[in-house]
């Protein structure tokens, strides 16, 4: 009995493979890169399936849409390197867990773009074609955008750009058979934009790096003080914050400098002044009682520009106001809160 169960659950197994009738193709970009490739899966059975499109690099593709019209199926994927992947197509029974059929493709990327670069200080930057296989490709170079006309069809390329910014060249390479491969990068040339602003009683200097990283960073601060320590954090996705906090003893204007080697050994400088007022709010009370009547003396630091802003806890509007002698009545006994902001707003802090 027992082996005629199984002959039977054999038999249906082979029906049920049987019945899958689904092929995998790839398609190559041919305008940007065949490293993008694009799987359409053709099957006749639809329902019941699980779907598992394996790459050959570890990676399964996702976000795969299906065409109820035509029955297909596809889904992108971009291989980072040249190499030979073999894809592979499984289709999964969802009442039996069993694989119901596989198919298999080839990918075959055969070429790779890549270059390095360095600048000097006149913005002239050498970009050296790392490609490969660099003796069998023609060569495009676009050093301003992806999008731009192209500049020179040499393997290396020198290009000066008129000023320091941060810049997106490309390089395209085509192999015989018509099939291309490119890359696009963000290069930061001579810029790296210092800035300032004051919390409290401290200054914070930062770089926006435009995803450039910084391997080493020396800040000068003006009043004699060095440093090279600095933390990183995330603006958004493509700027990089590189960033220092100094404490100035003295209130004053200071020159302030920066010189930093970015990922790739370039050096970059930029020089900014820095108006420094310490800020700080602190104030005295005195009662008129007679009359409900609070006078401060305000001792907050004063500059111009300084304003303050006066808060009495009783619901009256605040007073701004860029005196520091301030006096306010209640209309009836009581204890509140009493509050000075100071801001100062000169030279944009």
């Amino acid at each position: 009995m027992k082996r005629i169960l199984l002959a039977i659950t054999l038999l249906l197994n082979i029906n049920l493979i049987a019945q899958c009738d689904s092929s995998l193709s790839i398609e190559y970009d041919t305008l940007r890169s065949h490293h993008n490739v694009e799987f359409t899966i053709d099957r006749s059975w639809i329902s019941g399936v699980q779907t598992y499109l394996e790459t050959g690099t570890g990676d399964t593709v996702v976000n795969m849409v299906h065409n109820l019209l035509t029955g297909k199926t596809k889904g992108k994927f971009t291989y980072d390197s040249m190499g030979t992947y073999e894809a592979v197509l499984t289709l999964i029974d969802n009442a039996t867990q069993q694989v119901a059929c596989r198919d298999t493709q080839l990918v075959k990327i055969e070429c790779d773009a890549k270059f390095d670069y360095s600048f000097d200080s006149t913005n002239t930057i050498n970009f050296v074609n790392q490609s490969n296989p660099i003796d069998s490709l023609a060569f495009e170079w676009r050093p301003l955008i992806r999008s731009s006309a192209i500049v020179d069809i040499t393997r290396d390329l020198q290009y000066t750009y008129q000023q320091p910014s941060v810049y997106y060249p490309n390089l395209m390479a085509t192999l015989p058979n018509g099939k291309k491969c490119g890359i696009s990068d963000t290069i930061s040339v001579n810029f790296c934009p210092l800035r300032w602003d004051v919390s409290r009683d401290s200054v914070f200097f930062k770089i926006h790096s435009m995803s450039t990283y910084f391997d080493s960073v020396i800040w000068k601060f003006g009043d004699g003080s060095v440093s090279s320590s600095f933390t990183r954090d995330w603006l958004n996705s493509s700027i990089l914050h590189t960033k220092t906090k100094h404490y100035y003893l003295i209130d004053s204007s200071y020159e302030a400098s920066i010189s930093v080697i970015d990922e790739f050994g370039n050096t970059c400088r930029d020089t900014i002044m820095v108006y420094y007022t310490e800020c700080h709010a602190a104030f005295t009370k005195s009662l008129d009682t007679l009359n409900n009547r609070i006078i401060l003396a305000n001792y907050s630091s004063s500059s111009a520009g300084t304003q303050y802003q006066y808060s009495f806890g009783d619901g009256t509007p605040n007073v701004v106001s860029t005196s520091k002698n301030m006096s306010h009545s209640y209309s009836q006994y009581g204890t509140y809160e009493v509050c000075v902001t100071v801001s100062n707003f000169t030279n944009g802090q």
